[in-house]
């Protein structure tokens, strides 16, 4: 008895690994089936009443081995499936449209004679200033962000008037530039009236965006300026020859290399970047001057030499900004909204009864929305934290390099 069980545990052992043979891709789409037991194998070797529950066994085991290979092919389609998805999400992603989400806010009565509504459509600029206009449709984009924005705000039949609201530290001189292009062209073609408001800061290319509308407003507290051009490299040059690392370059001109992280800077090659910076820079003083007819585009050259000068890098609160004539007025959110809809009332021939602002935001997914959530609450829970894990690892940074550069 039990060296018939031994022997049809060998049995078994050998049957199972001849069905392993056969492989995932011959089982998984059903060509070839696994081999059959043999009843005279087994009548050699078992009595039976071992065959029938062997028999039995080896039933359960094929009808488990099916189960299997009908598992591993959903999970196969599946797979293919959820590839497919993401793969055409991510090229809507890249090549979809920028979807914007209107949400009114306020409703001003402007007492006209009519009985329509105007339209102020406010564009919240936030963030660093990049991207262009072929690039992904996102807010963080600011050029495609502003087109889109303006193009669909152009579409509304009672637009009266287009409020761009300003709270950033500046980005690429690029994007800073078309984006300053499009608002300027946006006004010129349409004669709608277009406002800045600055409720915290405009600095740099936020600033430069806000010199193509009429008018620009900002919070009594706002600061404003840094008006100018900053190019930042970071040079490995000394850290190379104290360690006896460089750089082995062959080029085809003397400034090929210009601005090279391992290369040693020299007179050369920052006169080529300043030669470049300063013709972005005069631009921005074109655009400055064109705006704030205060200043001649020498007299803002002259400003960026001075301590504290307009044009120097050097930034300003409202009030000061204002009587630097970088801005038009200081007044609270509310008080400015106020103005837009008496400035309305005035100007506008078509006599609105009510004038209703719009805030233009970009259309979420829900998968997306919910991220954004989530990112803003760990952004606050985390602020304090992240300050003293940023301390901590600089105090570790210095004692390392205290260490690497101490004489021996």
């Amino acid at each position: 008895m039990g060296a018939s069980v031994m022997g049809h545990v060998h049995f078994h052992r050998r049957y199972l690994m001849k069905k392993t043979i056969f492989g995932f891709f011959a089982r998984l789409f059903g060509k070839t089936r696994a081999p059959q037991v043999s009843h005279r194998e087994l009548e050699s070797e078992l009595t039976p009443e071992m065959m029938r529950v062997m028999i039995a066994f080896v039933h359960r085991d094929q009808r488990s081995e099916r189960s299997k290979v009908r598992w591993r092919r959903l999970t196969f389609i599946l797979f293919v499936v959820l590839s497919l998805f993401v793969w055409v999400k991510w090229d809507e992603q890249v090549n979809r449209e920028l979807l914007i989400d209107q949400k009114p806010f306020r409703i001003i009565s402007v007492t006209g004679s009519g009985w329509s509504t105007a339209h102020v459509a406010v564009i919240p600029i936030r963030g660093p200033i990049e991207g262009d206009p072929l690039g992904p449709a996102e807010v963080a984009n600011t050029v495609r962000y502003i087109h889109d924005t303006l193009e669909l705000a152009k579409n509304e039949s009672n637009l009266a008037a287009v409020v761009l609201y300003i709270d950033s530290r500046g980005g690429d001189m690029y994007a800073s530039t078309a984006s300053y292009r499009l608002v300027r062209d946006f006004a010129k073609k349409t004669k709608i009236p277009v406002y800045s408001y600055i409720p915290r800061g405009a600095y740099s290319g936020a600033y430069y965006i806000a010199l193509g509308t009429g008018e620009i407003i900002a919070d009594p507290v706002a600061e404003i300026g840094n008006i100018g051009v900053i190019v930042h490299r970071f040079n490995t040059y000394g850290f190379g020859r104290r360690f006896g690392i460089e750089m082995d370059t062959i080029k085809t001109g003397q400034h090929k290399d210009a601005g090279a992280q391992w290369k040693r800077p020299n007179a050369a090659d920052r006169a080529i970047d300043q030669m470049a910076i300063n013709g972005m820079f005069e631009q921005f003083l074109q655009a400055v001057a064109t705006s704030r007819l205060r200043y001649s585009l020498e007299e803002l050259k002259a400003e960026a030499k001075k301590q504290g000068g307009v044009t120097s890098g050097a930034w300003f609160v409202a009030h000061d900004a204002e009587e630097k004539g970088l801005i038009d007025k200081t007044m609270t959110f509310e008080e400015f909204l106020t103005y837009v809809a008496q400035n309305i009332a005035k100007n506008d021939k078509r006599k609105f009864r009510n004038a209703e602002f719009v805030k233009y935001d970009e259309k979420l997914s829900i998968l997306d929305d919910w991220k954004s959530h989530l990112k803003k609450s760990e952004m606050s829970a985390s602020s304090t934290e992240a300050t003293k894990e940023d301390l901590g690892a600089c105090m570790f940074a210095t004692n390392i390099l205290d260490r690497v550069f101490s004489p021996d």
